[in-house]
């Protein structure tokens, strides 16, 4: 409950992240914005818009050539996975 609780609460503040950073140019806190705002869509259960944040991070941290990219790989796999993200997400791993 506390969890959903927080990530409804700052998903409005990650949506403006992103539209600061992007109208600055600053793709690396862009990316990071990217994917706090899908880490909170997951923990709401919202898997369809968890999994376009974090592909418009993957897009960005590829891009720069962080290593981001790879944790990121991941939360995307675990979404083809049934509920296997949401249920990483509220147990904590």
């Amino acid at each position: 409950m506390l969890t959903t609780l927080v990530a409804t609460t700052s998903t409005p503040s990650y949506q403006e992240a992103i539209s600061i950073y992007n109208h600055l140019g600053d793709r690396c806190n862009l990316a990071e914005a990217h994917r706090n705002l899908g880490d909170a869509e997951a923990a709401r259960g919202q898997t369809v818009s968890a999994g376009a944040a974090w592909r418009n991070a993957l897009e960005i941290f590829t891009d720069l050539g962080y290593q981001d990219a790879d944790a990121i790989r991941e939360r995307l796999e675990r979404l083809n996975e049934p509920s296997g993200y949401v249920r990483a997400a509220t147990s904590g791993k």
